[in-house]
């Protein structure tokens, strides 16, 4: 029997270090570069669709993978990135709409608040209630990175599936999700670093025979690989954690899965 916990988290990055999973990752490190060297809300914009769509790349590639089928083709891949990013969409402009109504409702209560005191403590439990909303989707929000993205990726989820998977998920395991989004970000920050550190030395040795500047193109390409390496690693990591989420709140079967990212313990 297959028993989930934190430690396979680290599988990732084995699973992570694929050359399919670099190749669509390598345009959002060009795009966080772009990124860091001007800020532009536009290409802030493109950044943030481009790496929400890469990571449902990323999650179905991985998910495909666990099962055993280590071929599965970038091109299929993309194919269904494409029509998952917009259930993605419709799902974002849904919580937003939720958002929206509920900022309405507060502002609303608060409005007729401050016209009389009689009011405000006849409306005051409405103002906390709203307010308690706002956060919690929010919260929802913030945890349709990581959820809502790996249930669309392995199982095919709709808009209104993933505002209750997120939910589900995050009401009942928010302290795992909580410490499993910290160790993704620190094996990606630990991920990118050592493979810069090998880039470093490859540039070292290479350069030793070229001749070239170090700032050359060809070497400023080749480092930009490590930061890809550091998606993929949270990416694979943040996927894994959902597998974990749903083995642990519906003792979900995995045993069809190909034991690679799996702990045996008896």
């Amino acid at each position: 029997m297959y028993h989930y916990n934190y430690k396979e988290l680290f599988r990732a990055f084995r699973l992570a270090l694929s050359i399919k999973k670099l190749i669509i990752l390598y345009p959002l490190s060009i795009l966080l570069f772009l990124l860091y060297s001007k800020f532009n809300i536009l290409l802030l914009v493109v950044f943030l669709i481009y790496y929400f769509f890469s990571k449902i790349a990323i999650s179905k590639i991985t998910y495909e993978q666990i099962k055993g089928d280590h071929f599965y083709e970038i091109k299929r891949a993309l194919r269904f990135s494409i029509k998952a990013f917009l259930t993605f969409i419709y799902f974002i402009i849904l919580m937003l709409f939720l958002l929206l109504i509920t900022f309405l409702f507060f502002y609303f209560f608060v409005f007729v608040s401050k016209m009389n005191k009689i009011f405000l403590y006849f409306f005051f439990p409405f103002i906390l209630l709203f307010s308690i909303l706002i956060f919690y989707i929010l919260i929802g929000l913030f945890v349709s990175e990581s959820v809502g993205i790996s249930a669309i990726s392995s199982q095919n989820y709709d808009a209104f599936d993933i505002f209750f998977e997120n939910f589900s998920v995050f009401n009942s395991q928010v302290y795992r999700f909580l410490t499993y989004k910290i160790i993704s970000i620190f094996m990606s920050i630990f991920g990118t670093i050592l493979m810069l550190i090998i880039a470093f030395v490859l540039v070292k040795f290479i350069n030793y025979f070229l001749n070239l500047n170090e700032l050359h193109i060809l070497y400023f390409l080749l480092y930009l690989i490590p930061f890809s390496y550091g998606f993929s690693v949270y990416f694979v990591s943040d996927f894994i954690s959902y597998l974990i989420f749903i083995y642990k709140r519906d003792n979900f079967d995995l045993s069809k899965l190909e034991p690679e990212i799996h702990s045996q313990r008896t």
